[in-house]
């Protein structure tokens, strides 16, 4: 009380009643200040400290989300390597041993990861947990860049699929198989007689189905309208499309650019071009049709042609009798390749795969194989779980093929070089190891 009345009296206009501070009172008035910013200015640090982290966190989703974007839309990858360390698969997980991570939070971070082959580049969303000190898959799948444009989306099931399955060994032969579907088809179909008829008519409902017009619309690039005729929407995109391929590889073969080219000075070369482009994409409009087809089969019906006494006749009566068919027959197709890649396999049935994957091969050979004894072997591998699962990864596989659709370079890309391009096999190579 009696401190207060003397600093009471100090600040007066009275200046002859002033009387100061004992030096004992100002050193207690420091202390206490003292004490205040002990404990206030920690408190005000940790705030700043926090926001700080909290716009860091917000800043670095940012800019992982922008980079991915930038990576996948221009097609330009570069390794992250914290310090120059290798990052090795650990049980499906890419193991740190023990350097620390490049800008990553305690608790949080989430990056996309490059490799060191630099023609094929893979994105994955990836998650650093503190704990055991690993980046983890995010769960977000992957997308793979094309070293020629565009990119190939897989779900976090579809690349768990494809990498526990045989194919995941041989994608190479995965891919030529699916490359042989429009001549098992078309095999199938025509038969040992040569007659047509059945194709003709098969094929002809199938691809002026409004399924495959669409579908085809799609995987070139293009939105369907629904208020215009689809086969009209479906013949300009067509022709559009062959006639940039044709024009692109004469260009190339003259060395010189798309709108220098000369057409009417080269107009032999030209038409000879279009005859083989005309050819190469109708197949591979008719392999994406199939694969889109069959990545909406169920495992359960193909299973009931692969385990009955007639596969090959079967799979014939299931494509006459509608496009779903062709789905079946191309995931038997594929089922049996995954059995002769397998350990399991008969020699026969290694055999039977070598000649269909010869370039002129025939792809419905390996139906022939399918009889007897041959036939028991292949049903005994589907029944186990390897067999179920290779099937599964086998609708997968062309589920990928199904969301290149998505992807206006990577669908124009598959549908003028196929399915077995160097380009494709590298990249989803790259992505299984």
């Amino acid at each position: 009380m009696k401190f207060m009345e003397k600093a009471k009296r100090f600040f007066t206009l009275n200046a002859a009643n002033h009387e100061g501070f004992t030096l004992v009172e100002l050193i207690v008035v420091i202390a206490i200040l003292a004490i205040l910013a002990g404990v206030a200015v920690p408190a005000y640090s940790g705030y700043i400290k926090r926001a700080e982290k909290a716009a860091d966190l917000q800043l670095l989703g940012a800019i992982n989300e922008a980079y991915a974007a930038a990576c996948m839309s221009e097609g330009v990858w570069e390794t992250l390597d914290p310090n120059s360390a290798k990052m090795p698969i650990v049980n499906g997980k890419i193991n740190l041993n023990g350097v620390a991570p490049v800008a990553v939070a305690d608790d949080f971070a989430m990056f996309y990861m490059g490799n060191e082959n630099a023609a094929f580049k893979v994105i994955t969303a990836l998650r650093f947990n503190p704990v055991s000190k690993v980046f983890e898959d995010a769960g977000e799948g992957a997308v793979v860049s094309l070293p020629g444009g565009g990119t190939i989306s897989l779900t976090p099931d579809q690349l768990a699929l494809l990498k526990g399955s045989t194919y995941a060994n041989d994608i190479s032969g995965l891919m030529t198989q699916v490359d042989g579907v429009s001549g098992l088809v078309m095999g199938l179909l025509v038969g040992e007689n040569g007659d047509t008829s059945l194709a003709q008519a098969v094929l002809g409902d199938f691809l002026n189905s409004d399924a495959y017009l669409a579908g085809t619309i799609v995987a070139l690039g293009g939105t369907v309208d629904p208020n215009k005729d689809l086969k009209t929407q479906y013949g300009d995109i067509v022709n559009q499309f062959k006639g940039e391929q044709v024009k692109k590889k004469l260009a190339d073969e003259l060395g010189v650019a798309v709108e220098d080219l000369d057409i009417t000075a080269n107009s032999e070369r030209y038409n000879e071009i279009m005859g083989e482009v005309n050819a190469t994409v109708d197949q591979n409009m008719l392999i994406m049709s199939v694969a889109q087809n069959a990545s909406k089969q169920n495992a359960a019906d193909v299973m009931k042609i692969i385990n009955s006494d007639t596969p090959k006749a079967d799979l014939l009566k299931a494509m006459t009798d509608g496009a779903d068919g062709m789905g079946q027959a191309a995931l038997v197709y594929g089922a049996f390749t995954a059995y002769a890649m397998s350990d399991s396999a008969t020699e026969a049935a290694k055999q039977a795969l070598a000649d269909t994957s010869k370039e002129g091969g025939d792809p419905t050979a390996v139906f022939d194989v399918l009889t007897g004894a041959e036939l028991e072997a292949f049903q005994a591998y589907m029944a186990k779980d390897a067999g179920k699962n290779d099937l599964n990864a086998c609708i997968e596989a062309m589920g990928v093929i199904n969301n290149t659709s998505n992807n206006k370079e990577a669908s124009t890309g598959l549908m003028a070089n196929g399915f077995a391009n160097d380009d494709f096999v590298g990249a989803l190579e790259e992505l299984l190891k």
